[in-house]
């Protein structure tokens, strides 16, 4: 699969779908934007595609461990997921929230692979984090990560362009109050 054909992960992500390659679609041009209609795969059908953690490279699970399943009052909830280009290759990376232990962000390689890539303390690992999205905060072209976590408010983590976060503990965000979702 090319990189275009890939490029619709995201729609496949959220709405389960199966994309063909690129050689039966083609990129439409808008402002500021490009789209692909996302067609299903092979079967004809539209659904969920059950994909091998080995064979993808995401072996992220989020779990609770012991009784903080019973003094975690938003564990129902689950945890955030924000997907985007985070270094500027032109594939859509996953960066998945953890209520307990380090969140993480898995680079996509295309062809359905990801490696999990060393983020730092964007990792939020002091943190139960319930929402997570990027927007191109500082306006530099690259997106940055904003993190929600209960009784830790919302973070700022600054992108380099390639996939290096900075916290910017200076962006006026509450780091007291709780949240569990977060969308721009």
């Amino acid at each position: 699969m090319n990189r275009a054909g890939c490029a619709c992960a995201t729609i496949v992500i959220l709405l389960s779908l199966h994309c063909k390659t690129a050689a039966a679609s083609s990129w439409s041009d808008g402002a500021g934007f490009r789209s692909m209609e996302a067609r299903p795969g092979p079967s004809g059908k539209a659904g969920f595609t059950l994909m091998n953690p080995k064979a993808t490279g995401v072996g992220f699970t989020n779990v609770l461990q012991g009784d903080a399943f019973l003094t975690n009052a938003v564990a129902h909830s689950g945890a955030g997921v924000a997907i985007g280009d985070v270094d500027g290759d032109g594939w859509q990376d996953i960066y998945l929230c953890s209520l307990q232990g380090p969140n993480r962000l898995y680079r996509n390689l295309g062809n359905w692979r990801f490696e999990e890539m060393d983020i730092g303390d964007a990792a939020c690992a002091d943190q139960l984090s319930t929402g997570a999205t990027f927007a191109d905060v500082d306006g530099d072209g690259d997106l940055d990560l904003l993190v929600n976590g209960i009784s830790a408010g919302t973070r700022l983590f600054l992108n380099d362009g390639k996939g290096k976060w900075t916290e910017a503990k200076d962006s006026g965000l509450s780091r007291t109050a709780s949240a569990t979702s977060l969308a721009l």
